[in-house]
């Protein structure tokens, strides 16, 4: 339901019902599609309001908690698998993990491990963490 570019479908929606929506909005969802128990090609069902318990808070929190808990990558070094989120791509080197950042600008990321412990590192479009 969010309003963003990757949601093509959901946004023309959006736009249908509000076209004054545009990219400064990317990022709104409402608190519940279909409301009213409706919907319809035209948009009824799309929604008036939101509110931070529903819809885009009730994402940010999913969000934070899975960061908090995995970082953007997390390697289980025991089972030998790795997964990123948030545009962080993983692939397996011979000895190593090759992170891949799907985005278009550099950042800091955190690394965790099925021990728990942590790293963060910085990437501008790639880089290589040994495993220990």
């Amino acid at each position: 339901m969010m309003y963003c570019p990757e949601n093509a479908v959901v946004k023309q929606m959006w736009e249908k019902v509000y076209p004054w929506f545009g990219p400064e909005d990317y990022g709104f969802t409402m608190e519940n599609y279909a409301h009213g128990g409706r919907t319809s090609p035209q948009g009824e069902g799309m929604g008036v309001f939101t509110i931070y318990d529903w819809g885009n808070g009730a994402a940010a929190e999913a969000a934070m908690r899975i960061l908090d808990h995995y970082g953007h990558v997390y390697v289980d070094r025991t089972r030998n698998q790795a997964f990123g989120i948030d545009k962080v791509k993983v692939l397996r080197s011979g000895k190593a993990w090759e992170l891949i950042n799907e985005t278009d600008r550099a950042r800091t990321i955190r690394v965790v491990f099925e021990d728990g412990t942590s790293m963060t590192e910085d990437i501008e479009e790639r880089l290589r963490i040994q495993l220990k």
